[in-house]
């Protein structure tokens, strides 16, 4: 069986699904496997939802009809923006369950906003955790308590992880993960090191998002770790009354594509309407974005300080602890996030 993963999805309009569904179709992208990829924002049936959502991320209706093909489809909730428009989330839940899609990491019930989304296909076992930084969720003005997200530090992630590994041995672990900074070429230290741990505690696949571009990803151990899969469809010129325009990297993404049944794993890269298919052990592509394969931990840390996207005032986090250092690093990234936020009038 196929899997494949995809990274952020907000189809606002008819002209972005209709660009979108083209390009699906031509390459049979999602024909006959099993589809993971991150929904961003909620689903809406309103057609004026441009002109009345001015300053959120959401998906039309329609978006989950590029879904028909699949063998079976699971969406990743636990980011940013799926509490811009509360008063949507229960409906998009009852959408999605009338469509008999899958969906993980965030509901109105805290306890089943942190499960797994179980799945037996084809006598195999999946879990799919979603999970979204907790810096990401603290940025959000609107505070939703109808509305939870997994938002758990990364120290208690590991262990959820790890206790459902030793309760479910034959279970396939992937985690999907929404982290690092808007734009930023390259995975934290810490990040790097939470996939590894992940991989270590029982996940078999780490899918990462929200970068809105690509960051590469390695083996490790007998586990895959994507570390940014870029913006798999955002409209551009849509959101924000226009002002969301995404150019140069952020308009290039990445789907992982794995047979698990042979192990082999590759990678689309997608550039507009371009598509290329590699290998992602040897990939030209995902080799450019991957300079760090080879690098132990300190080598990277290093390497990452060099050549970063984000320097102006921003700390490095170079490990996952819960501990004093990082939530002062944590709160002084909120403010440095809502600052700028506020400056460019996105939320």
């Amino acid at each position: 069986m196929k899997l494949l993963f995809f990274g952020d999805l907000a189809i606002p309009d008819e002209e972005s699904y209709e660009e979108l569904e083209q390009t699906l179709n031509k390459h049979k992208l999602f024909k006959n496997k099993v589809v993971i990829g991150n929904l961003e924002g909620v689903i809406t049936e309103e057609e004026k939802a441009l002109k009345k959502y001015t300053s959120h991320l959401f998906n039309q209706k329609y978006v989950l009809d590029i879904f028909k093909q699949t063998k079976f489809t699971i969406l990743t909730l636990a980011n940013n923006h799926i509490k811009d428009i509360e008063e949507n989330f229960e409906n998009t839940i009852k959408i999605l369950n009338e469509r008999k899609i899958g969906y993980t990491g965030a509901n109105i019930e805290k306890e089943k906003a942190d499960r797994p989304y179980e799945l037996t296909i084809e006598g195999k076992k999946y879990a799919v955790f979603s999970h979204c930084w907790e810096v990401m969720g603290k940025i959000i003005k609107k505070k939703s308590k109808k509305i939870f997200i997994n938002e758990k530090n990364y120290e208690e992630l590991l262990t959820n992880v790890k206790e459902y590994k030793n309760q479910h041995k034959d279970s396939i672990i992937i985690v999907c993960l929404h982290w690092n900074f808007d734009y930023e070429m390259l995975p934290f230290p810490s990040h790097r090191k939470l996939g590894r741990e992940l991989i270590d505690n029982g996940a078999t696949y780490v899918i990462g998002g929200h970068s809105h571009v690509i960051n590469g990803g390695e083996r490790y151990k007998n586990g895959i770790i994507i570390y940014g899969m870029g913006n798999f469809y955002i409209a551009n010129n849509k959101f924000f009354g226009g002002r969301l325009n995404y150019k140069g990297e952020a308009t290039k993404s990445i789907a992982l594509e794995i047979d698990d049944e042979t192990n082999k794993v590759e990678y689309w890269y997608l550039n507009g309407n371009q598509m290329i298919k590699e290998s992602f052990d040897n990939g030209n592509i995902i080799n450019t974005y991957s300079p760090y394969r080879e690098m132990q931990e300190k080598e990277y840390i290093k390497f990452f300080r060099k050549n970063r996207t984000k320097k102006l005032i921003v700390p490095i986090y170079k490990n996952n602890k819960n501990d004093l250092l990082n939530k002062l690093k944590n709160i002084w990234i909120i403010n440095r996030i809502k600052l700028f936020r506020s400056i460019k009038r996105i939320n």
